[in-house]
């Protein structure tokens, strides 16, 4: 098991991101937050 976290730039945070399984899509997609100072988002990925 291993965790990433990922920057973005003024776009949706799972942006391009594929996964295996759309039981870790749908548990872990609401798992972002965004910057509002900066408008970022930052994806948090649990595996």
């Amino acid at each position: 098991m291993f965790v990433s976290f990922i920057t973005h730039k003024n776009q949706n945070p799972f942006a391009g991101l594929y996964f295996s399984s759309d039981k870790l899509l749908f548990n872990f997609t609401k798992i972002h937050y965004q910057n509002v100072n900066e408008y970022n988002y930052v994806s948090i990925i649990i595996y």
